[in-house]
């Protein structure tokens, strides 16, 4: 019996939803994504901070960055718990409302990065 049970086939369980590594690579992988880009549209605001002003506007943007972080994680987080009931991967429906999300995201760090500038 032992050496039957041994060799039987295992049945893996397929891991869905939320937990899906698919789900899970595809909203860090958009989460990526609006990194990158919020960094390249941002990155000459933030270098116009003036030497006398530097200290406080360097701590102004790293504000800003830990805002936009904490909202990213916020949508990446919703969008999973709204795919907790799907196959796996995200739906086209979910995939637009977390591109919504984190595009107004990187709009409030953008405004963030403009009145630390100016």
């Amino acid at each position: 019996i032992k050496e039957a049970y041994e060799n039987a086939p295992k049945h893996v369980k397929r891991i869905t939803g939320s937990q899906s590594p698919a789900a899970t690579a595809q909203v860090q992988s958009a989460i990526a994504n609006a990194r990158a880009q919020r960094d390249s549209s941002n990155r000459r605001k933030i270098l116009q901070c003036n030497s006398g002003t530097q200290k406080a506007c360097t701590l102004c943007a790293s504000i800003c960055s830990a805002a936009w972080v904490s909202g990213s994680a916020i949508c990446g987080g919703a969008a999973l718990g709204a795919e907790a009931a799907s196959a796996g991967a995200l739906t086209p429906a979910v995939a637009l409302t977390l591109g919504g999300c984190l595009g107004l995201t990187t709009s409030a760090y953008a405004a963030c990065i403009v009145k630390c500038v100016g």
